[in-house]
């Protein structure tokens, strides 16, 4: 396994090259990974994903819970960008929360890509702006990223190994709950 580094991170400059390789040393990717904070990459990245019928894994932590959005592109070439929405509903979302700036807008493109089950306990509380405000970005807990690091690196290998991925799936640490679909 060989492993290429982009020190200048990912961008509109390089993104081919990152998922097609260069024709050379570098070869295609097999499966993406998708775990950029900046909006439009996000839907940029499954968008040419898509295009190229490459799988993509999204995990996510939000408070308690542990989110995993597994989109195989190479089955399912006509999958939408985002969690029972149109893309078009996506593209109108995310406009919207980079023009407007506003965090009620940055959600609502959340809960398009990701669904609305991330909305509860203290983080939903956080997104309404109630309780503790601990900081201006997303409150994340160390342990529950570990978790949805582990069950990403397993949803992978089992992928590889020829099981079948849900489309979607929680894991509630809190009340230790696994939520398929």
């Amino acid at each position: 396994m060989t492993s290429h580094v982009y020190k200048e991170g990912i961008h509109v400059d390089n993104v081919q090259q990152f998922l097609k390789g260069d024709g050379k040393k570098e070869p295609p990717i097999d499966i993406l990974v998708e775990e950029t904070d900046d909006l439009r990459l996000k839907v940029t990245l499954r968008a040419l994903c898509r295009e190229d019928n490459i799988p993509v894994l999204m995990m996510s932590d939000f408070g308690h819970l542990v989110e995993g959005q597994f989109q195989d592109f190479k089955k399912f070439p006509k999958q939408s960008l985002g969690y029972k929405i149109t893309d078009n509903q996506l593209y109108a979302l995310l406009e919207k929360a980079l023009s407007s700036g506003k965090r009620e807008d940055r959600f609502a493109f959340v809960r398009g890509l990701c669904g609305k089950e991330f909305e509860i306990d203290e983080f939903g509380q956080w997104i309404q702006g109630k309780g503790e405000q601990p900081t201006s970005s997303l409150p994340q807990s160390g342990t529950v990223a570990m978790v949805s690091g582990g069950i990403g690196a397993k949803t992978i290998a089992l992928f590889l190994l020829g099981h079948k991925i849900p489309l979607r799936f929680i894991y509630d640490l809190r009340r230790m709950k696994v939520t398929i679909g």
